[in-house]
């Protein structure tokens, strides 16, 4: 059973925080941008330096962002963190999920290139690209090395994946954990489908999807994934 540390990799401080703990992967959210790979979770304002995104999806001891107001947050980043920079960061030291954001469209070539030019000066003991751009997933995973995750959050979503199974090579999926029963989980295990399972904060409930069987845990809580490491 894996321990993934959720959002790690999206900044440089906190990427030294999971790499000195004994998480096995860690994940970072990649946009492309102007050219190039980079990691944030949010949302990008036109051509501004400007990020948004929902206040609970604020990092635990992240910086106090730049404004807040209505259950949302604003922050100034004149020099986003590119995915190189993790990359030689992390180097062979642990494994990376990349939460692959936006809409790629007729940018999956893009990504896809630049993927691999990254993974060809920076190799990395194992890459996972997760997401819901299931096309994309598909481009990405055409690079050498590269295992594609289908990220999953809705019954709509799933039902779309069961219909479609034969257009993708699915051997890994990403439920959000309310989905998750005994039920749901065994349809992917009888078709020898690896599960992981985010974002679990609660140390009862990782507990649980455990006993029914997901092969990884994704969290924002270093201490929990530490925990479950340990038992």
């Amino acid at each position: 059973m894996l321990t993934i540390a959720h959002g790690y990799g999206n900044d440089l401080d906190r990427l030294e925080l999971a790499l000195a703990s004994p998480v096995d992967m860690i994940e970072a959210d990649v946009w492309f941008h102007l050219g190039r790979l980079v990691v944030r979770h949010e949302r990008q304002l036109g051509p501004f330096p400007l990020y948004l995104d929902n206040l609970a999806n604020l990092p635990r001891g992240a910086k106090r962002p730049f404004l807040s107001i209505a259950g949302w947050y604003l922050r100034v980043v004149r020099r986003p963190v590119t995915l190189s920079q993790i990359a030689l960061r992390l180097s062979n030291c642990k494994a990376v999920m990349l939460d692959m954001k936006g809409n790629a469209g007729y940018l999956r070539k893009a990504y896809s290139a630049d993927l691999q030019r990254l993974l060809t000066e920076q190799p990395l003991s194992e890459v996972i690209v997760a997401g819901y751009d299931w096309r994309l997933l598909n481009e990405l995973q055409k690079v050498p090395g590269v295992k594609a995750c289908y990220s999953v959050n809705t019954l709509q979503r799933l039902d779309r994946l069961w219909l479609n199974r034969d257009h993708f090579s699915i051997q890994t999926v990403g439920l959000h954990h309310a989905m998750i029963t005994p039920e749901v989980l065994a349809r992917f295990k009888d078709r020898d489908i690896t599960v992981y399972t985010w974002t679990v904060d609660d140390v009862e409930r990782a507990r649980q999807l455990i006993e029914w069987g997901v092969d990884g845990i994704i969290s924002n809580d270093l201490a929990l994934l530490t925990a479950l490491e340990r038992t």
